[in-house]
């Protein structure tokens, strides 16, 4: 069963076509580049907590191993065959992480959004991949929940964020995912790529030289929109070798 299960998340997250060696660079990097995180800030001596280490790590984890493989040619394949706007901008308004890390100075925040991320990650893997367990219907409702509770706590970043330049951060990245995921959607494929990789470079931009990211998260939002813009949201026709 445990075998079953685990050649079947396989072929969901990397493709029909993975290879051992993909395999093995995928899931390798997935764990050692978070790993620089932690590791980063206690070389810096930035005194985080255990908390904030941890929610680091997984924020890392998530992002970075996401990153990878929404970029590896068997996940393209898959990518390339879906055609639904909905589920594209979803999968962005799930991706709250932005408003965590404006929340990560904040203690009596962070606590809270950082343990529910970490459910809403925790659900979401546990029904809806690698095949989704529940109706469409249940499926629609658990992810409008979720999105919901989202609005909330960017409500509460609002309220219990001090810094601003955090909050604008947080806010502002979170907002333009879906808008954004949806102009890309409606692109001819052959734009596409070139559209994510044009709001990923601006993303870059804004995050060096106008908004503030908490010391250890310079890597966060260029690492997210390369994820999602030219990963996830840029379907591509891939020509994979027999």
């Amino acid at each position: 069963m445990v075998k079953n299960y685990f050649n079947k998340s396989i072929i969901v997250i990397y493709g029909q076509k993975i290879t051992l060696p993909e395999i093995l660079i995928l899931s390798i990097c997935s764990i050692l580049f978070p790993l620089t995180i932690p590791l980063y800030s206690l070389y810096s001596e930035l005194n985080w907590s255990v908390v904030q280490i941890l929610i680091a790590y997984g924020l890392a984890f998530d992002i970075m191993s996401g990153c990878l493989v929404y970029n590896s040619s068997q996940h393209k394949e898959i990518k390339y065959k879906e055609n639904h706007l909905s589920g594209y901008v979803k999968h962005a308004l799930l991706h709250m992480q932005p408003l965590v890390v404006a929340a990560f100075l904040t203690e009596e925040l962070l606590i809270y959004i950082g343990l529910y991320w970490l459910i809403m990650y925790i659900v979401f893997v546990s029904l809806f991949e690698p095949v989704s367990r529940v109706t469409k219907k249940i499926e629609n409702t658990i992810i409008g929940i979720f999105i919901t509770v989202n609005f909330v706590f960017m409500g509460l970043c609002f309220m219990l964020i001090k810094d601003t330049s955090l909050l604008l951060y947080g806010v502002l990245f979170y907002i333009i995912l879906a808008p954004l995921s949806a102009v890309q959607f409606y692109l001819p494929l052959k734009s596409q790529r070139l559209f994510g990789t044009t709001i990923a470079v601006f993303a870059c931009i804004l995050n060096m030289m106008i908004l503030k990211a908490p010391n250890g998260f310079q890597w966060f939002i260029p690492v997210l929109f390369v994820k999602l813009f030219i990963g996830y949201n840029s379907r591509e026709k891939i020509l994979v070798e027999a």
